[in-house]
């Protein structure tokens, strides 16, 4: 699964041709955490081809990845939803829209 989105954002950051790439929101999988591997892997492919100065954020439910892993499978899907929300309002650098990759819950989360 991890090289077959690894090939498609690399072929779609290939194919951008954008005076101005936004900032990209990546919520990961429950029982995952924001600073597992695998997020550190998409950063990096994705970084690669966009520019290391591209804003990547990945979501934190938990004051540690530790309880961010915990909070993902125990807090309510609404609250988390908000709580990214509130999360991404106080964010300039999200004000202006962003792009966003969501893995399994993640993505259903979104």
């Amino acid at each position: 699964m991890v090289k077959f989105v690894l090939i498609f954002i690399t072929a779609l950051c290939l194919s951008v041709k954008c005076k101005r790439i936004l900032p990209i929101l990546f919520w990961h999988s429950a029982g995952e955490s924001c600073c597992d591997a695998e997020f550190q892997t998409y950063s990096s492919v994705i970084q690669k081809y966009l520019g290391d100065n591209l804003i990547i954020k990945s979501v934190q439910i938990g004051e540690t990845p530790k309880w961010d892993r915990i909070k993902s499978l125990t807090i309510h899907p609404f609250d988390q939803i908000a709580q990214v929300c509130d999360e991404l309002g106080n964010d300039s650098n999200f004000s202006g829209g962003y792009n966003a990759i969501g893995l399994s819950q993640g993505a259903l989360l979104m």
